[in-house]
């Protein structure tokens, strides 16, 4: 499950309204909880958004809807669109999670 980290509280509905600005209107974001959105195109392209704070830090974990062939083409195709935007609408607080190099040294890091 891909998730992003950013330095900030981030709640719902500041998520969501990222979301919903960085996908466009092709793309409805809805709350289901307090903590959880879902993003979709249609019925088929789907996913979920878990919102964790965590003191100072927010987490959103995003899970991809379906099975089978569905569950593949959300995971390669609707999760990485929602990963770039929320990494997009909070790259100031964005904690980064691709690999780096610093004085000669390579720092790794790794989705969780």
């Amino acid at each position: 499950m891909p998730t992003v980290e950013v330095n900030a509280d981030v709640d719902a509905k500041e998520a969501q309204q990222a979301l919903s600005d960085r996908l466009g209107t092709g793309y409805k974001v809805t709350a289901t909880s307090d903590s959880s959105l879902k993003v979709s195109r249609n019925v088929f392209l789907r996913a979920g958004v878990e919102v964790r704070n965590n003191g100072g830090t927010t987490s959103f974990h995003i899970t991809p809807f379906g099975f089978a062939l569905l569950l593949f083409v959300n995971s390669t195709v609707t999760v990485p669109k929602i990963r770039k935007a929320l990494e997009q609408a909070f790259s100031q607080r964005t904690l980064c999670p691709a690999p780096m190099m610093a004085v000669g040294k390579k720092i790794e890091a790794t989705y969780q």
